[in-house]
């Protein structure tokens, strides 16, 4: 991943990333499909073959051959499927995996002029260069570093002249030993004294400051403890560690950063490709894993999606 960066630079989406997700929406119309915003899964189906469908909050049932979640994975296995389904082996593997730390994020918007101060459109200030300590810090809640992205930097479309939109996000655990209904100021203060640092007079010039806790993450991302990127990166959850797209129900797959090859926009975006061209039939890997669980190699699965999913 590090190398595409390097080989092929890093993109952005003009107009925020929401125009992503409306062109994955729009692709799905085209081809006959049909979204359902505001629309939350109660049960995922499963029979004797495998899975079945999906069963839906207001009561609808849709029924299918072929699911994938790329939701919570506990909450896909131990609520959606539920446990009877499942083998026990592969519960205590799941209940004993580690999720990852969450992040308080601060949104906010201003009229100072950050390109005057020296900003970027991303930048990483840290409070030390021992990883090691600023990882034990962190974990005690207690950041030492944020990341500051300004979007308009590159794209001014996103403000009205004049201003400019700032993000600043810390790793942060979900569990700091008390309400974050309680902290939240209390973190919300201590990222304005980093930014303040960072871009002298910005808190006179702040129009609009929001901030985002794990509990913020957790309510809107339904991600258990708010974990941002899945899993945890740790030495065992990383690679084949880490959960695979096809699971041991039939017709259910994984996709996101809950499963491979990883967490962040980069690699849950990889992760939907692999999924798609296994389950479109591009078993380019077979001969490699006898299994048919490995995914299919990046390079076939671009040239398969590229023909829409259709044999040459």
């Amino acid at each position: 991943m590090l190398m595409s960066y390097l080989e092929d630079g890093a993109y952005y989406c003009r107009g925020t990333w929401q125009n992503l997700a409306l062109a994955l929406a729009e692709a799905i119309r085209r081809g006959d499909g049909e979204v359902l915003l505001s629309t939350q899964v109660r049960r995922i189906l499963v029979d004797r073959r495998g899975v079945a469908g999906v069963l839906l909050q207001n009561g609808q049932t849709i029924r299918a051959s072929t699911v994938i979640s790329n939701a919570d994975a506990s909450e896909t296995f131990e609520e959606l499927v539920g446990a009877p389904h499942l083998p026990a082996r592969f519960l205590r593997k799941l209940r004993g995996m580690k999720p990852s730390l969450s992040a308080f994020v601060l949104f906010l918007a201003t009229d100072l002029d950050l390109k005057a101060l020296g900003a970027r459109h991303q930048m990483i200030r840290h409070n030390t260069w021992d990883h090691e300590a600023a990882y034990r810090s962190t974990l005690t809640g207690v950041p030492a570093g944020i990341g500051v992205d300004s979007p308009t930097l590159i794209d001014p479309t996103l403000a009205p002249p004049g201003h400019h939109l700032v993000i600043a996000t810390s790793l942060i655990p979900y569990d700091v030993g008390a309400s974050w209904r309680e902290e939240k100021a209390k973190y919300s203060e201590r990222m304005m004294d980093e930014l303040e640092a960072m871009f002298p007079g910005l808190r006179a010039h702040t129009k609009m400051v929001e901030g985002a806790s794990p509990r913020t993450m957790e309510r809107y991302t339904l991600n258990l403890s708010g974990a941002i990127y899945g899993w945890e990166a740790s030495p065992d959850q990383v690679g084949p560690g880490r959960l695979s797209h096809r699971t041991l129900i039939e017709g259910l797959f994984l996709s996101g950063h809950w499963t491979q090859p990883g967490g962040g926009i980069y690699a849950v975006a990889l992760s939907g490709v692999q999924t798609a061209a296994m389950i479109l039939g591009d078993r380019t890997d077979a001969a490699s894993d006898p299994t048919g669980t490995a995914p299919p190699s990046n390079r076939a699965a671009r040239e398969r999606l590229a023909r829409g999913g259709k044999s040459p």
